[in-house]
């Protein structure tokens, strides 16, 4: 079995005490993809996982990272993604939160203040729009890298 996690700070374990203990394929003792990589280690012979989820990382940057896979020219770490999503049997994808909540949060203090929430109600919106369009983006360059791998999203902020 190949797990492929992918994402933001969630993923990645940022808000964990032991945030800066990462094992050598990314992942966090605690995080649920470390939690993951442990089911299907406890249920499988042969597991092989990667957490390339990164702190800060937006839908925008995740589909870039994505589309960029797709040229002729990669680098050794592109190259190494490529394979790893290529090979995958399941692909967890946690993502949109800086999209949504961070434009939104930027000048919280100062809605607050004035009482006016119309600009934060546009930056969110501006957000979800954003989030919208990236997130079938990055479906579909996942299914061109791997038509085949479970994908599985995990977020607050998938809405219906």
């Amino acid at each position: 079995i190949s797990y492929v996690s992918l994402g933001d700070s969630i993923p990645e374990g940022y808000a964990l005490p032991q945030h800066s203990n990462k094992d050598l394929n990314g992942f966090v003792a605690g995080s649920y993809p470390y939690s993951i990589r442990s089911f299907l280690q406890n249920s499988y012979a042969n597991v092989s996982a990667i957490n390339y989820a990164k702190e800060g990382l937006t839908s925008t940057q995740l589909k870039t990272q994505l589309v960029n896979l797709n040229k002729t020219t990669l680098t050794s770490e592109q190259q190494e993604m490529k394979t790893n999503i290529a090979n995958a049997d399941v692909i967890t994808i946690c993502i949109g939160a800086n999209d949504i909540l961070g434009p939104a949060q930027k000048n919280l203090l100062d809605i607050v203040r004035n009482s006016d929430f119309s600009q934060y109600l546009k930056d969110f919106d501006n957000g979800v729009n954003l989030f919208s369009n990236n997130l079938s983006i990055i479906v579909d360059q996942l299914n061109i890298l791997n038509p085949t791998a479970n994908l599985i999203f995990s977020n607050m902020l998938l809405l219906p």
